[in-house]
């Protein structure tokens, strides 16, 4: 596929999830922040949770654009990932930082989390 041919593509797919969610990505700043205010994020497991919470009001917020319509399954099938993602990390004592390698080089310390599969994104333990 020639370049052009992605970018229409791509076009294509925005015309149509955003038919579905609307402009949620537009006011996501505001709903996080009247969410959670202004939060110090210290750790990086602090880092993982916050992702987490995001990925849920996120969720949320493309369920309520539905909401008229009878709701969005796939966004409720979403949250309860999410929201149990980040129950495991609030309850993981365990959670530690880690070195990961992807391809060549060190892309950071990222957290740990048990329930988590890095392999099948291609991050590996670094040695």
């Amino acid at each position: 596929m020639a370049v052009p041919d992605y970018f229409k593509s791509l076009s294509d797919l925005f015309v149509e999830r955003n038919a579905s969610y609307g402009d949620v990505y537009k006011k996501y700043g505001n709903t996080i922040h009247s969410i959670v205010g202004e939060i110090e994020l210290k750790t990086p497991k602090d880092h993982g949770r916050m992702c987490m919470l995001m990925m849920c009001i996120l969720k949320i917020s493309r369920y309520a654009n539905n909401f008229s319509k009878g709701g969005h399954n796939d966004s409720l099938d979403d949250l309860a990932v999410y929201a149990m993602l980040l129950k495991d990390i609030d309850n993981d004592e365990k959670t530690k930082q880690t070195k990961f390698f992807h391809g060549h080089g060190n892309i950071g310390m990222i957290t740990e989390v048990s329930s988590v599969g890095f392999g099948e994104y291609g991050l590996q333990k670094a040695k």
